[in-house]
């Protein structure tokens, strides 16, 4: 049995800003297996409820009336606002994988599940939805030692059969039932678009953990990487975007809002194509 209960998470998220509602026991609740084994939860699944009830009714169906409850940690509602459902491990993934960390069948036990509302067809997703989704997989990797280059959707844990989350949202502009764009959704994470028309701002310490696990998957990191095919483009790839990081964000050398916004473009690009090769090394690594 599993002995971490995320107790914290209110605190947590209400730090982040978010409004956050408590299902009552939600400090106890778990599947079977209790809690997480500690250092879990090592990733985060974010799913879409494939539902167009209301807040509570959700939560009653998750909490109560499921015979897989309890089905997430927690449920992000169209008005943006967070209930927390539970605290341990939950039956929120299913069969899946193996991807990163997680092997075969083995997601319940050892990730965060995130249901947002949405009906999963065709609803657009509300503006202020998208942005606490973002800012909360943010707070969650950040208070639980999570690495963004964890963070899955439901489809890509399990792609033959899930597609969420999906629709109409600034990760995927194509309509209907398309998943979104994982690596759109990642490259956000360490990357805070500007609201108000002025420059973009990052996290120096997210940035910088993308860079380190980059790295460390590049040529002559490791010597069981020595060799690889994608070692040597991984390696220099991740010294490209430390570059522009080192321009942008810890010497701030360019003042113009223009020249920031091109090199935050740029290491937007590359970040993304990073994390598709730290994923790629993750599996070359370990045939």
């Amino acid at each position: 049995m599993g002995s971490r209960y995320l107790t914290d998470l209110a605190t947590v998220i209400r730090n982040a800003g978010l409004t956050v509602y408590e299902e009552n026991g939600w400090t106890t609740r778990a599947r079977s297996s209790g809690g997480f084994n500690s250092p879990d939860p090592c990733a985060i699944i974010v799913h879409h409820t494939a539902s167009s009830a209301s807040r509570q009714a959700d939560v009653n169906y998750m909490c109560y009336n499921s015979s897989d409850r309890p089905i997430a940690n927690l449920l992000l509602d169209r008005e943006g606002a967070v209930t927390i459902m539970a605290a341990g491990a939950t039956n929120t993934n299913g069969k899946g994988g193996p991807l990163g960390p997680l092997s075969l069948d083995n997601a319940n036990s050892r990730v965060i599940g995130i249901e947002a509302a949405n009906n999963g067809v065709d609803e657009p997703w509300p503006k202020v939805q998208q942005n606490n989704y973002q800012i909360l997989v943010r707070a969650l990797c950040k208070a639980y030692s999570i690495p963004t280059t964890n963070v899955y959707s439901h489809y890509e844990w399990a792609p033959t059969r899930k597609i969420d989350p999906a629709g109409p949202s600034r990760w995927q502009d194509n309509p209907s039932t398309k998943p979104w764009i994982m690596d759109k959704f990642r490259t956000e994470l360490v990357y805070v678009p500007p609201t108000d028309g002025g420059s973009s701002t990052a996290s120096k310490d997210d940035l910088r953990s993308v860079l380190n696990e980059g790295q460390a998957f590049g040529a002559g990191a490791n010597p069981d990487f020595q060799g690889k095919p994608w070692a040597e483009t991984n390696y220099n790839m991740a010294n490209n975007v430390n570059g522009i990081y080192n321009n942008v964000v810890l010497y701030d050398l360019p003042k113009k809002i223009d020249d920031i916004q091109a090199q935050v473009n740029s290491l937007v690009n590359l970040v993304a194509g990073l994390s598709r090769m730290v994923q790629s090394g993750r599996s070359a690594g370990s045939t």
